[in-house]
């Protein structure tokens, strides 16, 4: 039963790592929308010199209406820009958390598969007392230690402008 419990158990971890991958994969092509949006404010802030350049040849308010237009353009991409960095900086520190505890619990099943293994060659009920009573203990001082190491590092929920928390 137990070396079912940890196969299964092991079955499950691998799937979630797989899936983890995964999403960073997602967060790598959203870096790399980044970089498009990074671009696009080059091609506005060429505009605006070639704006400036022709300043003498158009009327004042024209000018202002047209940089005061890139301005903002250019504000609010920097704006997705910096959200964007900011998301995927709070997911790469929960992918980090997830796959350190898959990575813990593959060594919990390897343990309980140890375990199995040991209680099949006992050679008496006292043995297997002693062994279940050594497991017992063991994996409630693992579950106390992985409870202390693993802190809730990102509190945000949303991704909503102006409610990113900083690390």
């Amino acid at each position: 039963m137990l070396s079912n419990v940890s196969s299964n158990g092991l079955i499950h971890i691998d799937e979630m790592e797989r899936d983890l991958l995964q999403v960073n994969l997602l967060l790598m092509d959203a870096i790399g929308t980044m970089g498009e949006h990074f671009l696009e404010i080059g091609r506005l802030a060429r505009r605006q010199q070639q704006a400036v350049r022709t300043m003498e040849s158009a009327s004042a308010s024209d000018m202002a209406v047209q940089m005061g237009e890139t301005l903002r353009e250019m504000e609010t991409r920097v704006h997705a820009i910096v959200t964007a960095m900011q998301f995927q900086d709070m997911t790469s520190q929960l992918i980090a958390g997830v796959l350190s505890h898959a990575d813990a619990a593959r060594r919990m099943m390897g343990y309980v598969r140890e375990l199995a293994d040991d209680l099949v060659r006992a050679e008496g009920a006292s043995d297997v007392s002693m062994m279940l009573s050594a497991a017992v203990r063991e994996l409630g001082e693992r579950r106390r230690e992985l409870e202390h190491r693993h802190a809730k590092m990102v509190q945000q929920e949303r991704m909503d402008s102006g409610s990113v928390e900083l690390f």
